[in-house]
C-alpha cells in the first residue's frame, strides 16, 4: 500500500486478475501488477504503475480526471527500477523497456518514444532537481553515459555502475570496469587528490587545461577536452577487483567509494585509503562535507569509523546516516540490545526498561528532532520515539515513516485493540504541541481522519 498527502492506492487481488484501487476509484482489471512500481504524480493527482496482460507489460496512468487509463504500447520487458517519475514542475515518466534483444529509453512527456535502440540499459534516473534524463546503456558492446539521449563518455566501458549525482549536477560518479578491472571514475570538472601529478593541455581553442592523473598512461586514455565547456572522464585512483556504490557531500568536494581487493573492503574517501575489514555499508557523507562515516565488519563484530576514527566494537549497527544539522546517527546492538546513537552518545529515552529488541527506520528533519520505530519482546509493543520521547502502538509500520515538508511526523500504526482484531473505532489525532499525526492502517486498507 502507498499513501501521499490525502490519497491512497493499493492493489486488489481478485481470484485471477489484479487491479489498483486508488481514492479516487479503481483502475481495470489486468492479469499482473507489478507490485514495487506504483508511481504518485503529485502535480495532476495521477497515478502510474506497469502492469501485464497476457505475456505483455505495459505503463498505465490512471487520473480522475481521465474516463479511461492511459496504456502504452506491449513490451517483453518493463523492469521496476528502471521506471522512474519527476514530479516536481510537471509528470514525466522515464523507463526502460526491452522488445526481443532491443532495449529503448522512453520519456513520455508528450507520451512519445525515443527510437534510439541500445543493446541494454543499466540505471535510469533524472538528475538531482532537474528533467534532465540520465541513463547508463550498452551499445556496440560497450557501456556509457547518457544524458538527454545524447552519450556524455567516450571510454569502451566493459560494465557501468550506478551514477551519483552532486547536488548542483556538475559531477557524476560511478564504478566502471575497464579491462577486468573496476575503477573508481569522476565524470565533470576534476578533482585533485592529494597524490596526483598534475599536467597541463591545451584545448582546441587555446585555453590551458590542468589535467591530474595517476599515470601517463591513464592520463593518454581518459583526459578530455569538449570547447562547449570542461568535461573530463577522470579515473580518481587506481584500480580494484571490486568497486561499490560510491556517495558525494552536497558541494561535490568529498567523495567516498567501497572497494575491495585480495577478499577485503576498505574505504577511499578523497584518495585516502581507510583500514581493511571483511565488509563495509551504509556509506554517508555529512551536508556540509566535513564529516564521513560507514559501518564495518571485521570477523564477529561491527564498528563506525568516522573521518578514520573506529567506535568501540558493537554487536549490530544498521541504519547510518547524517541528519540535515550535520549529526551522526545510527541504530547499533551492544549488550545484548538495541540502541540509536546520536553522535556517539545513546538517545536516552524515558520507560522503565533499557533499550530494545529491535529498531527499524530511523527519519531526522532539519529543525533536528529524530524519531524512530522500536519493538520489545518482552511486551510485545511497538514504540514510537520522537526526541527521547516514547509512545506505545500493537504495530508500527516502517513503510510511510517520515517527516512531511511542513514538520509533522506522520507514520502508520495500529492503536491497541483486542487480540486478532485490525480494526478499532478511536479516530485519528493530530498533537500539534509534538507534531505528529496518527495514520491507522486498518483492514478494509483505508486511512481514517488526516493524513499528510
Amino acid at each position: 500500500m502507498s499513501g501521499t498527502g490525502s490519497s491512497y492506492a493499493y492493489i486488489d487481488f481478485g481470484r485471477e486478475k489484479q487491479r489498483l484501487v486508488t481514492s479516487y476509484g479503481a483502475g481495470p482489471w489486468f492479469d499482473e501488477i507489478a507490485p514495487s512500481s506504483f508511481r504518485y504524480l503529485a502535480i495532476r493527482g495521477d497515478t502510474a504503475y506497469l502492469a501485464r496482460i497476457a505475456e505483455k507489460w505495459h505503463v498505465v496512468r490512471f487520473s480522475a480526471r481521465d474516463d479511461r487509463p492511459r496504456i502504452s504500447l506491449p513490451y517483453d520487458e518493463i523492469p521496476s527500477d528502471r521506471f522512474t517519475a519527476y514530479t516536481d514542475r510537471a509528470n514525466i515518466l522515464l523507463y526502460a523497456v526491452r522488445e526481443g534483444a532491443r532495449w529503448r529509453v522512453i520519456s513520455d512527456s508528450q507520451w512519445t518514444e525515443e527510437q534510439q535502440v541500445f543493446d541494454g540499459v543499466g540505471t535510469v534516473q533524472f538528475a538531482p532537481g532537474t528533467q534532465d534524463r540520465l541513463f547508463t546503456a550498452k551499445k556496440d558492446s560497450c557501456w556509457g553515459i547518457y544524458r538527454n539521449y545524447r552519450k556524455l563518455t567516450w571510454h569502451p566501458y566493459e560494465t557501468i555502475g550506478p551514477l551519483v549525482l552532486s547536488q548542483d549536477n556538475k559531477r557524476i560518479l560511478f564504478a566502471a570496469r575497464i579491462q577486468g578491472k573496476m575503477t573508481p571514475m569522476l565524470l565533470g570538472p576534476l578533482i585533485r587528490n592529494k597524490d596526483d601529478t598534475e599536467t597541463v593541455l591545451r584545448g582546441p581553442t587555446g585555453q590551458q587545461i590542468f589535467v591530474y592523473a595517476h599515470t601517463p598512461e591513464m592520463l593518454e586514455r581518459f583526459s578530455r577536452w569538449e570547447s562547449s565547456g570542461q568535461v573530463f572522464e577522470q579515473p580518481l585512483s587506481r584500480q580494484f577487483d571490486e568497486v561499490g556504490k560510491p556517495v558525494i557531500s552536497p558541494d561535490g568536494q568529498r567523495w567516498l567509494f567501497p572497494v575491495r581487493e585480495q577478499r577485503r573492503w576498505r574505504v577511499l574517501d578523497g584518495g585516502t585509503l581507510g583500514g581493511r575489514f571483511a565488509e563495509v555499508r551504509d556509506l554517508a557523507v555529512s551536508p556540509d562535507g566535513t564529516r564521513a562515516a560507514y559501518c564495518a565488519r571485521d570477523g564477529q563484530q561491527w564498528y563506525v569509523v568516522e573521518n578514520g576514527v573506529v567506535s568501540p566494537p558493537l554487536t549490530a549497527v544498521h541504519s547510518l546516516m547524517y541528519t540535515p544539522d550535520n549529526r551522526l546517527v545510527y541504530a547499533a546492538r551492544t549488550l545484548g540490545k538495541w540502541y540509536v546513537f546520536i553522535d556517539g552518545r545513546k538517545d536516552e529515552v524515558a520507560l522503565p526498561w533499557t533499550g530494545f529488541d529491535e529498531i527499524g527506520r530511523i527519519v531526522a528533519h532539519a529543525d533536528g528532532r529524530v524519531a524512530y520505530r522500536a519493538f520489545t519482546y518482552d511486551d510485545t509493543i511497538s514504540v514510537l520515539v520522537l526526541n527521547g520521547t516514547a509512545e506505545w502502538y500493537q504495530h508500527i509500520f516502517d513503510d510511510g515513516m517520515r517527516f512531511t515538508d511542513t514538520g509533522e511526523l506522520v507514520y502508520w500504526a495500529l492503536d491497541y485493540a483486542p487480540l486478532g482484531s485490525w480494526s478499532h473505532d478511536k479516530p485519528i489525532t493530530t498533537r500539534t504541541d509534538e507534531r505528529l499525526i496518527h495514520l491507522f492502517f486498518v483492514r478494509d486498507r483505508s486511512f481514517r481522519g488526516d493524513s499528510q
